[in-house]
């Protein structure tokens, strides 16, 4: 029965930490990429401007269209965030690299917001776990390096 309890602590530490890189990685890294070592440029939005109403506060302009800035060009990148009025010239914006999908009209710390919350959510829940089942977690510990000797020859 006691290993439920271990069981419990490794699912509280690995749930968190999965969701975190997942948040981290789907939503965060090509921002935190396009912040740090991205090309400024402009997108010029000729094609396939759709107005999209998805009920939340990004309704607005899907637009694509080519992206040139510092030498690079990118033929086909998608405008995000979605512009309230349809863009009618180039629109500046930074890409991640040359392979870049998308195109981020933020350039500030806006860019940044959803590679911290995929930090926070790995290291807050394991952060609490630690500090309210420290007892447990160092005993289970200290209890696994006591068999781990006394099987020593």
């Amino acid at each position: 029965m006691k290993y439920w309890h271990e069981l419990f602590i490794a699912g509280v530490l690995a749930i968190p930490l999965a969701t975190g890189t997942a948040i981290l990685y789907s939503a965060g890294y090509d921002q935190a990429k396009a912040y740090f070592v991205g090309q400024p440029g402009q997108v010029a939005p000729f094609r396939d401007c759709v107005w999209v109403e998805d009920g939340s506060k990004d309704d607005g302009w899907e637009c694509r269209g080519v992206f040139t800035g510092g030498g690079l060009r990118i033929d086909d990148v998608r405008i995000r965030y979605r512009p309230a009025q349809r863009p009618t010239g180039p629109v500046p914006a930074i890409v991640s690299g040359p392979d870049a999908t998308a195109a981020w009209t933020d350039s500030g710390a806006e860019l940044l917001f959803p590679a911290i919350a995929g930090v926070a959510v790995m290291l807050i829940s394991p952060g609490l776990t630690l500090h309210f089942y420290r007892d447990e977690i160092v005993a289970g510990i200290a209890g696994w390096r006591r068999r781990r000797q006394s099987r020593r020859p």
